[in-house]
């Protein structure tokens, strides 16, 4: 069996293509990937040549990052990144500090250090095709404004149009300029960033294509089919949640709308009851002073006023069960209950 230095020799300079997915499948071979102390053991020898450091760091970062280990990842950044200065490392080394503010931001749900690894990625991007052609930069920006997805009020908008756009970018460089066959993380990352976006139909489309597109023959091809999955299951499950939140509103509307109804009936029947009770009860009280009273002007007078204030009784019976009674309708009413009352003290 090759040692795992003789291995990492074998890898090619930093700045080439496919360097970071040769240190993939060492870092996750079945024996390669067994034991950390071995990368460690070559990183921390200092006869070593930097590149070959380099090398360990990098396996070690990618590990640390796809299983999401922030803490070794903070211990590890912190410790050794200030050896690889060279120019031909600060492409890679650009985007272990934005993965390594990412998990910051994350840690602490601190927006400088999210804007920060957003700054970081974004210069990684900005050096595409000038240190490196390693398309994996625009989908680097995307994973970061997808982790912070989970902290509240932290992404923006922009991040996110930004995201699809450079997701579209590396899609067409993989399939279009270099002829490749499609990588299914990129279409992943797109149904994450329409599901930030609350696009479930196309968040859909997107993680069915990255299933469908997931190369079984790779050593972690696994590992990224179960996330596949569970991105699936997660657009399924706040689809769904819409659609309860969408019934419940419009059942509550529904609702609404009947008891709007059912209060406007019983404030008809009020005011019916309301009416024909003041209908009466001058009737009544007009006989009783027509008997009581011989002369007719007094007996008048006296009808006016009971006449006058039984609009005001019903006025005032309208306002306590009628919530939206107009304005003009009570001031009618008032000014004519005035008027009786007024009319029937003159004749008085």
């Amino acid at each position: 069996m090759i040692s795992l230095k003789k291995k990492l020799l074998e890898i090619k300079d930093p700045t080439s293509d496919n360097y970071t997915a040769e240190l993939k499948n060492i870092i996750f071979d079945k024996i390669y990937g067994k034991k950390e102390e071995m990368y460690y053991a070559i990183l921390k020898k200092e006869s070593n040549d930097l590149k070959l450091r380099f090398s360990a760091f990098y396996c070690l970062f990618t590990k640390y990052r796809r299983f999401e280990q922030k803490y070794q990842l903070f211990n590890l950044v912190e410790t050794y990144i200030h050896l690889f200065s060279e120019d031909k490392y600060i492409y890679l080394v650009d985007i272990v500090y934005s993965q390594y503010y990412k998990f910051k931001a994350l840690d602490i749900n601190d927006t400088k250090c999210y804007i920060k690894s957003l700054e970081y990625a974004q210069k990684v991007i900005s050096n595409y095709n000038v240190i490196s052609k390693n398309i994996g930069c625009f989908n680097n920006y995307a994973d970061i404004v997808i982790s912070m997805a989970s902290v509240d009020g932290i992404i923006r908008k922009k991040d996110v149009k930004k995201a699809l756009e450079y997701v579209d970018r590396a899609i067409f460089i993989q399939e279009k300029e270099k002829k490749l066959p499609p990588y299914a993380n990129y279409y992943c990352s797109k149904a994450s960033l329409y599901l930030i976006q609350k696009k479930y139909t196309e968040a859909e489309q997107m993680v069915l294509l990255a299933i469908a597109y997931e190369r079984t023959d790779l050593i972690d091809s696994t590992t990224r089919l179960t996330y596949y999955h569970n991105v699936e299951l997660e657009i399924k499950t706040k689809k769904n949640i819409r659609l309860v939140d969408y019934k419940i509103e419009k059942f509550y509307k529904e609702f609404s709308k009947i008891q709007k109804n059912m209060n406007d009936e019983q404030i008809k029947y009020i005011e019916i009851l309301g009416f024909f009770a003041t209908i009466i009860a001058l009737f009544i009280g007009s006989i009783s002073m027509t008997i009581t009273y011989s002369d007719f002007s007094t007996a008048a007078a006296l009808i006016l006023v009971l006449a006058g204030g039984l609009c005001f009784s019903y006025i005032i019976l309208l306002m306590i069960f009628s919530e939206k009674m107009e304005k003009k309708r009570i001031f009618i009413s008032m000014v004519t209950a005035l008027l009786l009352i007024g009319l029937g003290v003159i004749i008085g």
